[in-house]
């Protein structure tokens, strides 16, 4: 699509020792469905982790954010949170659970921590005009 060539994400989120690892992996598919993930390490430190490369494992969000019509919030959101070519998104748990995409700010904010998303691109500025479909 586009000029957009190299696009790698990483969606990591970690395991409290109070939380259900199915649970936290449902959050997880609910944003991210077209990405495997696997849980590594041990209680209390799991974390599941995926990777995946191309836009196919960002369409369910681009879905998402125009359903709850929060486009221009998370174009926003990602200019903020942009280093170089490279964006880092916080999402929280409770809500990816419920099929939403509600924002975080990194650890502090989420109880039981964030969903993080880390989105390298050779394209930055044309990966944001596609997920949020030029806003």
């Amino acid at each position: 699509m586009m000029g957009i060539r190299i696009v790698r994400i990483k969606v990591t989120a970690s395991v409290n020792p109070t939380e259900d690892p199915a649970k936290v992996l449902r959050a997880l598919k609910n944003l991210f469905p077209k990405v495997e993930f696997r849980l590594v390490g041990e209680d209390p430190y799991k974390i599941y982790i995926g990777e995946a490369e191309g836009l196919q494992p960002l369409e369910r969000l681009k879905e998402l954010w125009r359903a709850e019509r929060i486009r221009a919030a998370a174009r926003e959101y990602m200019r903020r949170h942009r280093v170089g070519g490279v964006y880092t998104l916080f999402f929280h748990k409770q809500a990816a659970y419920a099929g939403r995409a509600s924002f975080a700010e990194a650890e502090g904010e989420s109880p039981l921590g964030p969903i993080s998303l880390e989105i390298s691109c050779d394209d930055s500025d044309g990966l944001l005009n596609w997920i949020t479909e030029g806003i």
